[in-house]
């Protein structure tokens, strides 16, 4: 899908680069999870009108996503 990302030898950066990509296109999402600071990316279709996890999606329904 984005050729040009074969350069990067670090699969850390290439990751890195890739999501960030991929995040900004729309293609994925950035999930922020309350008390942690790193983003959880997610399909746009796993989201509901809220922008909160869907309940299929969840592993915990008692755990609430924003």
């Amino acid at each position: 899908l984005d050729k040009h990302y074969r350069i990067y030898t670090n699969p850390k950066a290439t990751l890195s680069v890739y999501l960030t990509n991929a995040s900004k296109t729309g293609r994925i999402k950035g999930l922020k999870l309350p008390g942690i600071k790193a983003l959880h990316f997610v399909l746009p279709e796993w989201l509901d009108m809220n922008l909160e996890l869907k309940e299929a999606y969840r592993t915990n329904p008692a755990i609430v996503f924003k």
